[in-house]
């Protein structure tokens, strides 16, 4: 099944129509950024994601997952970051000795954003992406479960889900990813 939303209805007392709400319990697979568009002077960054829901307390049930087609301008990457890099302090290096493991954004760009800019912006938050993606294979990967992470995908005006099979070799590999986490000598 795929779910459109459409673009935002102004009412005639200004406001746009609610934003839906946010996804479901699950954890980020997949992420890229592979083209940008200018709309509205503004650029909007195109990003291909699939979203697994799950629900902890009933891991033998695995919901389809969600293949997620975004729209989101620079500054909604930027404020997805600040305030992931304040939710999670230890995993941001703010918390000696821990090391940083939260991959780095571009930061903002002092000058005219054109379109060149927003290439190598583009091919930034593609790495980034990939990056924050890449903590799949680490002991980090909580992080793609956090709630701000589902936030961030949650569907926007404009924005495009789809149901595809349940990932279920991927959470297999984190099932056991987890299972080889938990010391059986300390209490969890």
């Amino acid at each position: 099944m795929t779910n459109i939303v459409p673009p935002a209805h102004q009412s005639l007392h200004g406001h746009e129509t609610p934003i839906p709400p946010c996804l479901p319990p699950g954890i980020l697979l997949t992420a890229e950024v592979p083209s940008f568009h200018h709309e509205n002077e503004e650029y909007h960054f195109r990003i291909n994601a699939i979203y697994q829901p799950f629900d902890r307390s009933n891991p033998v049930s695995l919901p389809p997952a969600k293949q997620l087609t975004l729209l989101r301008v620079y500054e909604d990457f930027y404020q997805f970051q600040i305030n992931l890099l304040s939710a999670l302090p230890r995993e941001s290096g703010r918390e000696p000795p821990h090391p940083r493991i939260i991959p780095y954004t571009p930061g903002p760009f002092g000058g005219h954003v054109d379109r060149a800019v927003t290439a190598q912006r583009r091919s930034e938050l593609d790495t980034y992406l990939y990056g924050l993606c890449s903590l799949l294979k680490t002991s980090s990967w909580y992080i793609l479960e956090h709630g701000l992470v589902a936030e961030f995908l949650s569907l926007r005006p404009g924005d495009v889900e789809g149901d595809i099979d349940p990932r279920v070799e991927e959470m297999r590999v984190l099932g056991q990813q987890e299972d080889r986490l938990v010391d059986p000598g300390t209490e969890t």
